[in-house]
């Protein structure tokens, strides 16, 4: 099995709300030995064996413990082990430390109220990797549900929650249902068993009409009767993202069947869809096998058994429905033989891609805004940015009215750049994308598929047929049922939902993609970010009104410092200034009018003529006031944002379908973050770029976008690709961060680093400790970047090997130049003037990291006196063996007082 067909196996497995990842421990012949092996990273799927069930709390921290380390293992499965809420606790701190954890089943461990509030605290307020929960067969109930919709409505990385088999309720239900009308994450929703009834089924159809994210919806065992099965129709008939939908075991009539087949008339995306163990007769059954008759988007239907010899017209129906899916699923694998034919040619496609860069002073609200964009919930509490957050998006905007435009978070487990690129191509072209060659082939090769062939599912050993509860014996049937057929048909299972949804949306005008970068605003990062201000995208420069107003002489010099930055580094792109915190000065005209003049003081310095600063026209100013507690002023900043950026070049810029192939293919490659450049080159051969000058404008134009990183400032920067750019910020960013707000003197206390840690924060130095301890088995990786890229340098004197990290001086009294020691000679004196324009930040870093990493190379040179704007560096050992360089304002100061030993 191919690691795309096994990744796809243990998908279907999770999805399914744990049939459950019995990859246990087997080896282990005591519980002390299974610990070991989560230690030693032996085991990517960790479940706890019956034999050590149920668990004590003893127990429960020698696993959190081991997990605390265990860098490999993806999935913990927990389930039935009784660990109750003081366990749930264990392993929710547990997850401030392990960021590899993706999925996490809880169910049947005898959770409170208590225990459901630990886990929604932490993946509400932590950033954390989870994506699947499973917390089914806890007696959780409605008390619970506003915890759980919290969570959802904050938590951004969650894709699928496990919560069948509990007593939420309708109004626990209400509850959660509600949260999703702003979540833009989850997509996969197990409420099995719940009494949901048809307040729920309601409340679930509000939420249906407004969420375009969730794709599967499970409603079995939930007394839904024709009334809910009428409110989700209703509701089914506007959606269009909803994949699957299971309401098996309900208590739906034929009048509630009446009402879905008129919704599977109109509803396109749909595909696959239970109704069996309920209420209807042969007369309710018609209904949706008539329908499906006319139904293009449905492809499995659990209703009733098709009988082999058809005995009455009713028979002749189903056998006639059944005909239809099948040749609805030979349709897709036609279309998708078409794209993939596609994504072969030579011809190019506009990607409809922008950048959306969001900077601007630390707690001026960039995040917020960030949220506000998304259509996500004002979170009131602060939490700073470390380095720099990603998110991919899609945005729909609504023909005639921009206004209703939906920005929608991709799911990070999706890579389909080829899919989006080809289905785009499609739409555009129609068969003229497909050639006469590939026409012939997709004929010869639909006469050999015949009837398409299904594949026995995973096999369940006698520990997992003993655990499953029997009131769920029903409900596994009809899921491993779909899952064998879902198997069977590997590759629908790979495109299917992208086929309904997208090739229609690909091709619309109407349709654009961003990279969000949401920049961390405090000055340690800065040095950071140079590496990543590009000029294809939008700035967004964010800023605090009331600070403008109260202590404008602190707030403008940072609005004029990210302009110049944004200037230098993307001189063309557009700018839009977006003033925070309108509800506190109460939209005040008189005030936003004063606001106005600051600003426009700012942008009328000489060196800031031509920045594309986009105007408020509408309140006639050169910024957007908004409160993003309120929503004010968001849909304006937004439709402003799609505007501005689809009148950029670079957004027509037609791409090659073969770029997308490889692209795809270097992220999928190997599970890795980077590649070198000579691994890529081989990938994209592979797909049909031969030149070396192709694949690297390829880069070029990712790197631009933020897709990728890829540097060219040196011959070894430009050997590194790295696939993963989220990836990369957060491991510099271990390093390169602010000492009170994100110091985690916790986990350097417990891996007994407190000193190295101090030593960081208070003299910008780095151990070697230390940066195994961040970095792993990446180490020699990011030290090599961090020194190429000035960031970090090599500081060896007197036996002491550890590493400079010039962002992170504090600031110290700098010693005045007729304080500084007496040498022999007079110094040569040599000033760097920036101030007709202005001198980023970092420059004087970077010149200090030269210098260093020259002092270090020689033997016997004296240990360097640095500060944050000043040094003095020995280049030998006596007195007069040194320069000395100082920052003042737009201007470097260099003096030297050995030129020999100096150069």
């Amino acid at each position: 099995m191919d690691s795309k067909e096994s990744h796809l196996n243990e998908r279907f497995i999770l999805s399914n709300f744990s049939l459950i990842f019995h990859y246990e421990i087997e080896q282990a012949k005591t519980f002390h030995h299974g610990i070991q092996m989560i230690e030693e990273n032996k085991e990517k799927y960790v479940d706890i064996p019956e034999r050590f069930r149920p668990l004590n709390l003893t127990s429960v921290k020698q696993i959190t413990q081991a997990m605390k380390t265990n860098t490999r293992c993806s999935v913990l499965c927990v389930n039935g082990t009784d660990i109750k809420d003081a366990g749930i606790k264990e392993f929710m701190d547990m997850l401030k430390v392990n960021q590899s954890l993706l999925a996490i089943n809880l169910g049947d461990c005898d959770i409170s109220i208590q225990g459901v509030q630990s886990v929604c605290e932490k993946l509400r307020d932590g950033n954390n990797s989870l994506q699947w929960l499973f917390m089914h067969n806890n007696c959780i109930q409605e008390e619970a549900a506003e915890s759980i919709a919290e969570m959802l409505r904050n938590n951004n990385t969650l894709t699928e929650i496990g919560l069948s088999y509990n007593l939420l309720g309708c109004n626990g239900v209400t509850r959660i249902s509600r949260a999703l009308h702003t979540n833009s994450t989850l997509r996969y929703l197990h409420l099995e068993d719940n009494s949901i009834e048809d307040d729920g089924a309601d409340a679930l159809a509000e939420m249906l009409r407004v969420n375009n994210t969730l794709t599967h919806l499970m409603l079995c065992y939930n007394k839904i009767t024709c009334l809910g099965a009428s409110y989700l129709a209703q509701a089914l008939k506007q959606n269009d993202t909803l994949f699957l939908l299971f309401m098996s075991q309900n208590h739906i009539r034929d009048e509630g069947a009446e009402e879905l087949a008129i919704m599977l008339r109109v509803n396109n995306s749909l595909s696959l869809l239970s109704v069996h163990g309920n209420l209807m007769t042969q007369k309710g059954e018609r209904f949706i096998a008539e329908a499906i008759m006319e139904n293009d988007a449905i492809l499995y239907l659990e209703m009733a058994d098709i009988p082999i010899i058809c005995k009455d017209e009713h028979d002749f129906l189903l056998k006639r429905a059944k005909r239809k899916m099948e040749a609805n699923k030979k349709a897709y694998v036609s279309k998708w033989d078409d794209l993939i034919e596609s994504s072969k040619l030579e011809n190019k496609v506009p990607w409809m891609r922008s950048k959306l860069m969001v900077v601007g002073k630390g707690a001026a609200g960039k995040t917020a805004t960030v949220r506000s964009l998304l259509g996500q919930k004002f979170e009131p509490k602060w939490i700073s940015t470390v380095g720099a957050d990603l998110t991919q998006t899609n945005i729909r905007m609504t023909e005639g009215n921009k206004d209703d435009s939906k920005w929608t978070v991709i799911d990070k487990t999706d890579a389909t750049f080829t899919l989006d690129a080809a289905a785009r191509y499609r739409a555009v072209n129609g068969d003229k994308a497909i050639t006469p060659e590939a026409l012939k082939k997709r004929k010869s090769k639909k006469a050999a598929l015949g009837e398409m062939s299904t594949v026995s599912p995973v096999p369940m050993t006698e520990s997992q047929k003993t655990s499953i509860k029997m009131k769920e014996k029903d409900l596994k049937a009809q899921i491993q049922r779909v899952g064998e057929r879902e198997d069977g048909d590997l590759e629908m299972k790979k495109f299917a939902h992208h086929l309904l949804l997208k090739s229609k949306r690909a091709g619309s005008e109407n349709s654009l993609s961003f990279t969000i970068w949401d920049y961390g605003g405090q000055t340690v990062f800065y040095t950071l970010h140079h590496l990543f201000l590009t000029k294809y995208g939008v700035y967004l420069l964010v800023f605090d009104m009331c600070e403008v107003v109260t202590n404008s002489e602190d707030a403008l010099p940072y609005i004029k410092f990210w302009l110049n930055s944004i200037n230098m580094h993307a001189p063309s792109a557009p700018i839009l200034l977006v003033g925070t915190y309108l509800d506190i000065i109460e939209n005040d005209s008189e005030t936003l009018r004063d606001i106005n003049k600051s600003i426009k003081g700012v942008l009328s310095a000489k060196a800031l003529k031509n920045v594309k600063v986009q105007k408020n026209e509408d309140e006639k100013l050169c910024f957007f006031p908004i409160s993003n507690k309120l929503g004010i002023g968001i849909n304006k900043i937004r439709t402003t944002i799609e505007n501005v950026t689809i009148k950029q070049d670079y957004i027509n810029f037609e791409v090659s379908l073969r770029w997308m192939r490889c692209l795809d293919t270097m992220i999928d490659s190997k599970d890795r973050s980077w590649l070198s450049l000579q691994e890529a080159k081989s990938i994209a051969s592979g797909v049909g770029i031969l030149s070396q000058r192709e694949l690297l404008e390829m880069l070029r134009m990712l790197n631009e976008l933020g897709v990728i990183v890829h540097l060219n400032a040196t011959a070894a920067l430009r050997n590194i690709v790295t696939t993963n750019p989220q990836w990369l910020v957060d491991e510099v960013s271990k390093i390169i961060r602010h000492s009170e707000l994100h110091s985690n003197a916790d986990m350097f206390e417990k891996a007994g680093l407190t000193d190295d840690a101090d030593d960081l924060f208070e003299n910008a130095l780095a151990s070697e400790d230390l940066l195994d301890f961040l970095w792993g088995t990446h180490a020699n990786f990011f030290i090599d970047f961090m020194r190429r890229t000035f960031l970090l340098s090599e500081y060896q004197f007197k036996n002491e090997k550890k590493y400079l990290v010039p962002s992170m001086i504090v600031a110290k009294e700098n010693p005045q130049i007729n304080k500084l020691p007496k040498c022999g000679e007079s110094p040569e004196r040599y000033v760097f003037d920036f101030s007709k324009h202005y001198l980023p930040i970092g420059v004087f870093e970077r010149l200090v990291c030269l210098c260093l990493a020259h002092s270090s190379r020689i033997e016997g040179a004296k240990k360097p006196e640095l500060y944050k704007e000043s040094a003095y560096i020995w280049f030998g050992a006596g007195a007069d063996d040194s320069i000395h360089l100082e920052q003042s304002g737009d201007q470097i100061l260099i003096l030297i007082w050995n030129h020999s030993k100096a150069s």
